[in-house]
């Protein structure tokens, strides 16, 4: 009597699904779509959720990357919380990353309604203090299982503002960038400094801070702004009023990066805080100049060891002097800031190293009891 011998089941792999229902495009997205498009090639199935027609879902769409929608935008919205239960009871989900409030406040809900033992982590995309209300520290500590951060700086922020979240649940895994498009960017130039900012215009980046400063430096420099937001029309306007139409360009959303980065010779970032400052590791790939505050996670990313000069965010007139600093640089010591900023890049900011904590991180959080 012949038997029949069973195979070995093939266990299924971990499903991942990282929400982030954001309608415009930056580095948390950008962040989303790395592991959308790596984390598959070791061991991970990934689902994003994005809100419809936002340019995370267009993305995911156009590279073929797997995805589903909700319409987020109501805190615990029924019409929100109940399709996105039935849905992960279809689809079981092992491990849920949120990537803003209100994805944990939607997102993260259903899950914990839905599948009561799946692990949810949150990340803290912003560095800046947690608010102290009774439905948020409900969701800190009874919805997310850990918190993730980018840096030891929103780190410190989450844990000094929260004191009723446990530090054991705040880890940090630092992020990276893809350098290969930009070891190929062309070194800074010699002549009249070039400076550059890139990222979204909104009265938090301070922008309008770096045209002032700009302006009473009294440099030889032109100026190239790339990003859209909000604040544009004011920016030009006070572009005109300062004097400074001649000097200063907008560049609009930039796809081409490397072409962006061989026009500049310095990236300039004149924000406060930052959760991790993807423009700025890019910068360093690229062997740009790099001036920006001594603050948030900017130190961590771009050190002065590394090439960056950081200037004190405590002083008004600080970036003004940052700005006559690197315009008095003369060529060697333009190229040598360079190349100890893009070796920075490769040691430190690769997209591997990335994905390699990462990895480990969500495996450590899946096999720990909640």
């Amino acid at each position: 009597m012949s038997q029949i011998s069973k195979q070995p089941a093939v266990p299924s792999l971990p499903r991942l699904v990282v929400a982030d229902c954001v309608r415009d495009m930056g580095g948390g997205e950008r962040f989303v779509l790395d592991l959308a498009r790596h984390l598959p090639g070791r061991g991970w199935q990934v689902t994003v959720l994005a809100y419809p027609g936002a340019p995370l879902h267009r993305a995911c769409l156009a590279e073929g990357l797997e995805v589903h929608t909700a319409r987020t935008r109501a805190n615990g919205a029924p019409w929100t919380v109940l399709p996105l239960i039935a849905w992960m009871r279809r689809e079981p989900v092992d491990l849920l990353l949120t990537e803003f409030d209100k994805d944990l406040r939607t997102a993260g809900l259903a899950a914990r309604l839905g599948q009561p033992g799946v692990r949810i982590i949150h990340s803290r995309e912003c560095d800046g203090p947690i608010k102290d209300r009774p439905w948020i520290r409900g969701f800190h500590t009874r919805v997310a299982d850990r918190i993730l951060v980018a840096s030891e700086a929103t780190r410190r922020s989450t844990v000094e503002s929260a004191p009723w979240l446990d530090p054991g649940r705040v880890s940090v895994v630092g992020k990276g960038i893809d350098l290969e498009p930009l070891r190929s960017v062309r070194p800074v130039g010699d002549g009249p400094l070039r400076l550059g900012y890139l990222g979204q215009l909104v009265g938090r980046k301070r922008v309008a801070v770096l045209l002032g400063s700009l302006q009473a430096a009294g440099i030889d420099a032109s100026l190239r702004i790339a990003g859209r937001g909000p604040a544009e029309p004011g920016l030009r306007e006070l572009v005109e009023k300062l004097g400074l139409g001649d000097r200063v360009t907008f560049d609009g959303f930039v796809s081409d990066l490397p072409d962006w980065f061989a026009g500049i010779d310095a990236l300039v970032l004149p924000s406060l805080a930052e959760g991790w400052g993807y423009v700025l590791a890019e910068a360093a790939a690229a062997g740009r100049l790099i001036l920006a505050y001594r603050s948030s996670s900017v130190g961590e990313v771009t050190p002065t060891e590394a090439g960056a000069l950081l200037v004190d965010p405590t002083r008004e007139e600080s970036l003004v002097t940052g700005l006559r600093e690197l315009a008095a640089l003369d060529a060697t010591q333009r190229r040598v800031r360079s190349e100890r900023l893009r070796e920075h890049a490769r040691q430190s900011l690769g997209l591997d190293r990335m994905l390699d904590g990462l990895d480990t991180f969500f495996r450590e959080t899946l096999s720990t009891p909640r």
